[in-house]
């Protein structure tokens, strides 16, 4: 598993006007997007990305049981995925 050195050395020879702090978010789409490895995702990985860009902040505050047992296995296969390519 990569230690997201990979992904973070893109954005760090970047001059921002914002501080880095500023690129906080759980916008996958943002995050991924950042990461320069955006168009290798949507194209080779689009159904796993589909997946796991479905997942929202909020989610974890639903009540434990409430998420369909498919849907789980589904955003554990799709970003196990996912975090081997990237």
């Amino acid at each position: 598993m990569s230690d997201g050195g990979a992904i973070a050395s893109p954005l760090l020879a970047i001059d921002y006007p914002l501080p880095l702090t500023s690129l906080k978010t759980h916008n996958l789409d943002i995050l991924l997007r950042l990461s320069g490895v955006e168009e290798k995702i949507k194209t080779n990985y689009m159904v796993d990305w589909s997946i796991v860009a479905s997942w929202d902040p909020q989610l974890r505050y639903n009540p434990v049981g409430s998420a369909r047992s498919t849907d789980v296995r589904n955003m554990l296969v799709s970003s196990k995925t996912l975090l081997r390519v990237l």
